[in-house]
C-alpha cells in the first residue's frame, strides 16, 4: 500500500523541518554507533560454504536521537558486509505512544533485542522468518505489564521487485507473569497477516544462513510466486532465574496461494539457556518485552556461557529449500558495559539432499557501542 509509505515519509520530512524551529528541545541530540569485527572459521563437508572463512565489519553503524517536546525521532545507518542501508527513520510520540517512519515491525523477542545485547553472535535460525525493517505507523502501549504492539506498513523492500507494493498489519503481545528482581517468567504471542505485491509480482522467498554471517545461506525455498496472503505467526517463553537464562521460539509462516496449487507452511523453532559464572542477571525491559545491557558486577568485567538448539524446515510439497539444526556453543566476556568479547562455536546438520552436508563453523567478535 503505497499510501502508508507515503504519508509515513510526508510526516517524518515534515516534522524533521519543523519541529526545530516550532519547539524546543527536551533531550538535546544525542550521537552513537556500533562496531562488531568478526573473525570466522569453517570447516567444510561436502561442498564448500562460498564466501569461505575469513574477517568482516559485521556491523559499524552510527545513530542520532533527540526530542522535541512531545516527539523523539531517530535516524541511523550502517555497513554490514559490504552494504551501506538506511536501518532506521522514525519519529515517535511518547504521550500516545505513536510511531511512523522505518523501523522493525514488533515480532519476535530474538528479533526485538538489539543485535548489541543478544546472547549469540547471530539470532537463530527461524530468524530467516522475520518481518524486516518497513516503512509505517505504529501503536505502542503498555499498562499493567502489558506490552500492545500494533501496526500497519507497507511491504519490505526485499520482497518483490516490481508492481504496486504490498501491505501487512502486524501485532505483538508481550507479559512478564513473574517480573521480580532475581526471577522472570515472560509470555509472548506475534502475529503478522501480509498481501504481497499486485497481480503482476506476488512473490516471496526464504532463506537462512547457518548463523554465521560471513557464508552464504544453507537452506533457500527460491522464489515463491502466486502469493494471495502471508500469515506469520510466533510464540515465545524466556525465564530469569539469578544468573541463568531459558529463552525458546516457535515460528510459523503460512503462504496462501492464488492458483490451484497448495498452500504451503514453513516453521523453525529454537530453545537456549545462559548462565553468567560471575553472578550476572539478563536485564528485561517489560515495556518493550526485550531484554537490554548487561552491566558486570566488577571491574573484571561478566563471563557468560550459552548453549542454543535451533531449526528450520523449507520443505513444503514442490518447495524443496532444505532443513537444517545447529548447536551452538558461545561463550561472552563483557569486559565493561560497552565492550564485549564473544565464541561460538557452530555444529550443523542439515538433511540428506542438502549439498553442504554438515559443517562446523568457529567465529569471534569484538564488539564496542558508545
Amino acid at each position: 500500500m503505497l499510501l502508508i509509505r507515503y504519508l509515513s515519509i510526508s510526516f517524518l520530512i515534515i516534522y524533521t523541518i519543523l519541529l526545530p524551529a516550532i519547539a524546543k528541545p527536551v533531550k538535546q541530540p544525542s550521537v552513537g554507533g556500533t562496531i562488531q569485527l568478526d573473525a570466522v572459521f569453517i570447516n567444510d563437508d561436502k561442498a564448500e560454504l562460498v564466501p569461505g572463512s575469513g574477517m568482516e565489519v559485521r556491523r559499524a553503524r552510527i545513530f542520532v536521537k533527540g526530542q522535541y517536546e512531545t516527539w523523539q525521532y531517530k535516524l541511523r545507518a550502517g555497513f554490514e558486509g559490504d552494504s551501506l542501508s538506511l536501518k532506521d527513520a522514525y519519529l515517535k510520540h511518547i504521550s500516545t505512544g505513536i510511531k511512523l517512519g522505518l523501523f522493525k515491525p514488533s515480532f519476535s523477542i530474538d528479533e526485538m533485542t538489539s543485535s548489541k545485547y543478544i546472547t549469540f553472535m547471530e539470532r537463530a535460525l527461524p530468524n530467516a522468518f522475520k518481518p524486516g525493517r518497513r516503512i509505517g505507523i505504529a501503536y505502542h502501549q503498555y499498562t499493567n505489564g502489558l506490552n500492545i504492539n500494533f501496526g500497519l506498513f507497507g511491504q519490505g523492500s526485499d520482497e518483490g521487485d516490481s508492481g504496486d507494493e504490498g501491505f501487512g498489519v502486524n501485532t505483538r503481545i508481550t507479559h512478564p507473569v513473574i517480573f521480580s528482581n532475581q526471577n522472570l517468567l515472560h509470555f509472548g504471542l506475534g502475529l503478522t497477516l501480509e498481501k504481497p505485491e499486485d497481480d503482476i509480482n506476488s512473490s516471496i522467498s526464504f532463506s537462512s544462513r547457518p548463523e554465521s554471517h560471513i557464508t552464504g545461506d544453507i537452506v533457500d525455498t527460491g522464489t515463491i510466486s502466486d502469493i494471495e496472503s502471508i500469515v506469520r505467526s510466533g510464540i515465545e517463553i524466556s525465564s530469569v532465574i539469578q544468573s541463568v537464562s531459558i529463552q525458546a521460539e516457535a515460528i510459523k509462516i503460512d503462504l496462501f496461494k492464488k492458483d490451484n496449487s497448495k498452500d504451503l507452511s514453513f516453521s523453525g523453532s529454537y530453545i537456549y539457556a545462559s548462565w553468567f559464572l560471575t553472578g550476572e542477571q539478563r536485564p528485561y525491559k517489560a515495556e518493550h518485552g526485550v531484554f537490554g545491557r548487561i552491566k558486570p558486577d566488577s571491574t573484571d568485567g561478566a563471563w557468560e556461557i550459552a548453549l542454543r538448539y535451533s531449526n528450520i524446515d523449507l520443505n513444503a510439497d514442490v518447495i524443496i529449500g532444505g532443513k537444517a539444526s545447529n548447536i551452538t556453543f558461545g561463550i561472552n566476556w563483557y569486559t565493561t558495559m560497552n565492550t564485549r568479547f564473544s565464541m561460538n562455536y557452530i555444529d550443523i546438520t542439515t538433511d540428506e539432499s542438502n549439498v553442504f552436508g554438515n559443517p562446523d563453523i568457529l567465529q569471534f567478535r569484538a564488539q564496542i557501542d558508545f
